[in-house]
């Protein structure tokens, strides 16, 4: 998909501890991915954020806590970039 092609759009995420995910695999999930989830579910003010192409999910557990993101990440960064946020 080209970059001019895809609008992203970005708020921002106020939790007491975002969890951010990006591009991991599911080759190694207990490293990041499943404590991410495990910590996620533990504090209701937590958010799992997690990008990556075709493999962006969360389990149902922390699915309102979750923002997955299943697009290629360099077109997510160039967006954010493209976003020159003011307030980071």
């Amino acid at each position: 998909m080209p970059l001019n092609a895809t609008r992203i759009s970005c708020g921002v995420i106020r939790a007491a501890d975002p969890y951010l995910e990006l591009g991991v695999g599911a080759n190694v999930p207990a490293i990041i991915k499943y404590p991410f989830w495990k910590y996620t579910a533990a504090n209701s003010k937590a958010t799992y954020v997690y990008v990556n192409y075709a493999q962006a999910f969360a389990p149902a557990e922390i699915k309102d806590q979750s923002i997955c993101i299943d697009c290629d990440i360099g077109i997510v960064l160039k967006g954010l970039w493209d976003l020159k946020p003011t307030v980071l």
